[in-house]
């Protein structure tokens, strides 16, 4: 599994006042912009052309739920800023795509922002994308980083009427986008647990020439995914605890069940980094005994052609008194002498367990929680 890195940061101009994001000249101020209006009655979706539409369209005892894809238009965040009346620390935040998620809470409303994780599974390729929250009295806006349908199945609850969120109010809708964002990371660890109980059995066959970088990939990923969670689940914890008036107590068991949710994610992903950790020592030890395995061949070899070429080396100085060198029958008796002494060194090794593997090796297996059999 591999990161994909697409996450551009503000560069920071040392001196410059908070608050303050350059907004390009020339710029038309054009957005997709999507209103969703819901009661416990009925439910609509429009497309505006114009952010101004949306006072001629707000209607009373309605939820409000603008959404807002793409956040590259400087000019058009501005409007909306603008029109809402929203804090230029907020506007900030809402066009810098590498803050950390956090929660801001103003005198009219509340301002959330969240790493949503995505994984491509014909690429297997891990990204993240920024999604900011304006929440109101009785209005949403959600600003997205790009143009993924990621609201698809809130959507279609919410046409359709299903569940209960079309008879809460607009903390019910947060809760719901929040646990949609949950419940994506869910999926990923899904993903990661199969993959890494498929590494048990790359890494035990013979061509593992490309583990090492998988393991790096799959330990980024997983520092990617932790630094998303993290914030976010301080930000549930504090939704739940009644951290601002716009969540009303109706809605805190909802948050403290998504809560628990983000626990389980976190606790995963420390399980799945130990277990890469523990996959990474096995690979390097696998690699050490493959190598002196290689080592142990060549020094069986170095050792019994020392003598070897002693003998070959002694008799085959030149010179003039040596009464074997003109012996009838010295070469064949200085071979069969050499045969000897190979044949003893082997029986030696032998002996001593140092040629060929022991029978009873069992082959190394990396343990991804599954249980020992029992006797």
């Amino acid at each position: 599994m591999q990161r994909k890195k697409h996450k551009h940061k503000k560069k920071i101009q040392p001196g410059s006042a908070p608050g303050i994001y350059p907004v390009q000249e020339n710029q038309k101020a054009e957005g997709d912009i999507t209103l969703i209006k819901y009661n416990e009655n009925c439910a609509g979706q429009q497309e505006l052309d114009q952010i101004h539409q949306f006072k001629t369209l707000k209607e009373e005892n309605f939820i409000h739920w603008l959404l807002i894809k793409g956040v590259d238009n400087s000019q058009f965040i501005k409007e909306i800023s603008n029109e809402f009346g929203l804090h230029p620390l907020v506007l900030n935040d809402i066009m810098d795509l590498s803050i950390r998620p956090k929660i801001n809470d103003f005198d009219d409303y509340l301002f959330i922002s969240l790493e949503v994780p995505f994984y491509e599974q014909k690429t297997r390729e891990l990204s993240e994308k920024q999604l900011s929250l304006v929440i109101g009295t009785d209005y949403l806006i959600s600003f997205q980083e790009d143009k993924t349908n990621f609201f698809l199945p809130l959507f279609d609850r919410i046409l359709k009427s299903k569940g209960h969120i079309r008879k809460m109010k607009t903390d019910f809708l947060v809760y719901a986008i929040i646990d949609l964002v949950v419940d994506h990371y869910t999926l990923i660890m899904q993903e990661f647990e199969e993959h890494i109980d498929s590494l048990e059995d790359i890494i035990n066959t013979s061509d593992t020439r490309d583990i090492l970088s998988e393991l790096y990939n799959n330990r980024h990923s997983l520092t990617t995914l932790r630094r998303g969670i993290l914030p976010l689940r301080e930000i549930i914890r504090n939704l739940e605890r009644g951290y601002t008036q716009f969540i009303g107590k109706n809605t805190f068991v909802f948050f403290h069940d998504v809560y628990d949710h983000s626990i389980y994610i976190i606790e995963s992903i420390e399980s799945f980094r130990d277990i890469l950790a523990t996959t990474h020592d096995i690979y390097l030890s696998l690699i050490s005994n493959k190598m002196n395995e290689i080592m142990k061949v060549l020094t069986i070899f170095s050792s019994i052609f020392i003598p070897l070429t002693f003998i070959a080396g002694l008799y085959g100085m030149n010179f003039k008194f040596m009464p074997e060198l003109e012996w009838h029958w010295g070469y064949p008796v200085l071979l069969c002498i050499m045969l000897v002494v190979s044949g003893i060194m082997l029986l030696y090794f032998k002996k001593k367990k140092w040629l060929g593997k022991d029978k009873k090796k069992q082959k190394t297996k990396v343990l991804t929680g599954s249980t020992p059999p029992q006797e």
